[in-house]
């Protein structure tokens, strides 16, 4: 009944395109129930294991959608608490989906979802469970989940790629004080599709006027 009641209320308050939303809920049933909508979908995992390269301003896209539901989460006094690419799933257009809010929790709150979390984009300080929910533990996740695509992506130059590791460094920090807001991960995120999206596409010579 908790995890039901949790999921409606962070569902209620944290909506956004790229959340997983809550079309019906009760927690007061005899038998609680959520009703989500059915995803024509696969996960973001399934994408990097086939081995199938992406542009790299894909990978930026499909990381910015999924900072932006953070950032809603976060509004909301939330945060996911389990963000991987088994939780992240990419439609055949390439919106992508935030799913899973099991592992949610309140912000300031004590984590108890330990043996519950994936170890291998779980932030050191959620692992250790010394501090309390802050966004920072889902900004170390999301940086995980880029450094993975990073891995995924067709050849770039030295110049976009070392931009982007920029950025992932400092989602990375060991601080968790140290790394950026969701807001500013999302102006970062915004600020590097466009760039190297406009090396991808920028004239290849100069125009011709007649």
């Amino acid at each position: 009944k908790r995890h039901v009641a949790q999921v409606a209320a962070i569902s209620e308050r944290g909506t956004h395109p790229n959340l997983i939303a809550t079309l019906d809920a009760s927690a007061t049933a005899a038998t609680p129930y959520l009703v989500m909508p059915r995803l024509h979908a696969t996960s973001m995992h399934q994408q990097l294991q086939s081995g199938e390269t992406k542009p790299l301003p894909v990978a930026l896209w499909m990381t910015r959608q999924i900072a932006e539901a953070l950032e809603s989460v976060h509004q909301a006094g939330w945060i996911h608490g389990n963000v991987t690419p088994h939780h992240i799933m990419l439609g055949a257009n390439g919106h992508a989906m935030l799913i899973n809010l099991g592992c949610a929790q309140k912000m300031h709150t004590v984590s108890s979802n330990l043996d519950t979390v994936d170890r291998l984009f779980a932030s050191p300080e959620s692992l250790a469970g010394d501090l309390a929910a802050m966004g920072a533990m889902d900004i170390y996740s999301l940086g995980k989940v880029l450094w993975k695509w990073l891995t995924a992506t067709e050849p770039a130059s030295k110049t976009m790629l070392e931009s982007v590791a920029t950025l992932v460094e400092s989602m990375l920090a060991s601080d968790p004080h140290e790394r950026p807001s969701i807001s500013s991960v999302v102006m970062q995120l915004k600020q590097l599709e466009f760039s190297v999206l406009g090396k991808h596409i920028g004239p290849q010579g100069s125009l011709k006027v007649a």
